[in-house]
């Protein structure tokens, strides 16, 4: 798919994102259902000044951004297990989401594509290049690290738009509370109203009990779709709390609940909140082997 590029200036530093990725099938719309594939590997690399790091010329770095990104709590709040894998090749380090939310419903995905192969795709890869460039010789860990974050968190916010089942916090706390219950209603009322000429409906109901189930499954997931794009962002929920102190104080109460129980408190989930970090500079810092916090870069890293 046609990358697209998110840039930020900042005084010294010029920093931009960009990002690819392959679908399981080339016809693709903006109202189609993408999920994650089972695991999906996304490869990320890291251009210092123009040098391409990796595992060759900058090991102590990658290997300590690759473990925050790998350790970030986001992957745990958005219901992913994480696998990081650092070798030489094309990137500079591998990340592999693995779903633990939406793919528990895949048979149901299946179906829905069985009969409207239009509707639903899987996200099977992706790659995110991310560029730091600054006219020192000297390029500041805490400045690498906050910059990165500051991009791979706007990333994330337009992602979330993009493929909100895959990267929308909002999207899959509300799909995992309420899926499974929608799906069983379907059942239920396809098996308790069967089709039949003999059930003496109007031609306009006979019409909808006798489609399949797969077709209210698409329909009820679009929706929830256009619901979540429209209602449930990050910017959004945000929003909501800058202009009403009621959601603001329920954002905050299920936060506060959240960090003394250690477990997810009940709360409806426009008032839920996670913490948008993907690189915390002391778990860089404590991936580090040595205790240098410049890191001389120039043509290389050393």
């Amino acid at each position: 798919m046609k990358p697209r590029s998110i840039t930020f200036k900042n005084d010294a530093v010029f920093s931009s994102i960009d990002y690819d990725y392959s679908l399981a099938h080339s016809i693709y719309h903006e109202n189609q259902i993408v999920i994650p594939d089972s695991t999906i590997p996304i490869g990320v690399n890291v251009y210092i000044n123009g040098i391409k790091a990796g595992a060759t010329n900058c090991e102590t770095l990658v290997d300590s951004l690759g473990h925050a990104l790998n350790d970030s709590e986001l992957w745990q709040e958005l219901n992913y297990s994480t696998g990081l894998f650092i070798e030489p090749g094309n990137s500079t380090f591998v990340l592999k989401l693995s779903c633990q939310a939406v793919t528990p419903a895949i048979g149901d995905f299946l179906t829905i594509r069985s009969s409207y192969p239009d509707d639903v795709n899987f996200l099977q890869q992706m790659t995110w290049n991310f560029h730091y460039s600054k006219n020192d010789r000297q390029v500041e860990l805490h400045s690498l690290v906050s910059t990165m974050n500051f991009m791979l968190c706007s990333l994330l916010i337009d992602l979330e738009m993009k493929f909100p089942f895959i990267f929308s916090f909002y999207a899959r706390k509300l799909f995992q509370l309420n899926y499974k219950m929608f799906s069983q209603n379907i059942t239920e009322l396809h098996s308790v109203f069967p089709y039949s000429d003999e059930t003496g409906l109007l031609e306009s109901e006979k019409s909808h009990l006798g489609r399949p189930k797969a077709y209210y499954l698409s329909k009820l997931l679009n929706t929830f779709q256009t619901k979540v794009r429209n209602c449930y962002t990050t910017l959004e929920i945000i929003h909501q709390c800058n202009t009403t102190s009621s959601r603001l104080q329920s954002c905050k109460r299920y936060r506060k609940k959240l960090e003394d129980r250690n477990a997810q408190p009940a709360a409806p989930v426009h008032s839920m909140s996670y913490n948008l970090c993907l690189l915390d500079l002391s778990i860089v810092e404590r991936y580090i082997k040595n205790d240098a916090r410049d890191l001389p870069i120039k043509s290389k890293c050393k």
